[in-house]
Order: structure tokens, then C-alpha cells, then sequence
């Protein structure tokens, strides 16, 4: 059954050190250890200034600074993670 799970716990991801805090846990090759990991709206060349700078660009700078989905698949429901990682 594939899992999705969208991490904002009440009081999480306010602080200024929220964007690198989350880079941390999900760059972790054993969280990700396929590497397929995907944004919206950053490239990645510099992931925690780019996020700030789309905070700056929508004008949300206070309150949660970033949202975390985890979308979890069945080692049977996949065949392939590129499949699922496929932007076309």
C-alpha cells in the first residue's frame, strides 16, 4: 500500500534552522537510499538559500517554513523507482 505522509507537527519547521534540520534527515542516504528525492520550485544547486529566496519571493517568511511529504511505496508495488520518479 503506498504511504503518504505530509510531516508538520505542531511548532515544527518555524525556526530559521528548519530548512537545514530537514535537508539533513532527508540527503541521509538511509532515508533516501535510492536518491530519488524531488522539489518544487528550487533546483538544487543550493537547496537552503533557494527555499529561503521562495519564502522571500511569496512573501512568507513568519510561521512554517516548509512542508516534508514522504510518499512510501511496497518493495512489490514498484518495480522500478524511476517509475515513480518520472516527471514527464
Amino acid at each position: 500500500m503506498v504511504i503518504l505522509k505530509i510531516v508538520n507537527t505542531k511548532g515544527k519547521y518555524y525556526d530559521e534552522n528548519s530548512r537545514e534540520q530537514v535537508l539533513g534527515y532527508i540527503l541521509n542516504h538511509y532515508k533516501t537510499p535510492n536518491g530519488y528525492i524531488g522539489s518544487i520550485g528550487i533546483t538544487g544547486d543550493n537547496y537552503v538559500q533557494e527555499m529561503k529566496d521562495v519564502s522571500l519571493n511569496f512573501g512568507k517568511v513568519d510561521g512554517v517554513q516548509l512542508r516534508h511529504f514522504i510518499i512510501s511505496f511496497e518493495g512489490w508495488e514498484v518495480k522500478d523507482p524511476k517509475i515513480v520518479y518520472d516527471r514527464s
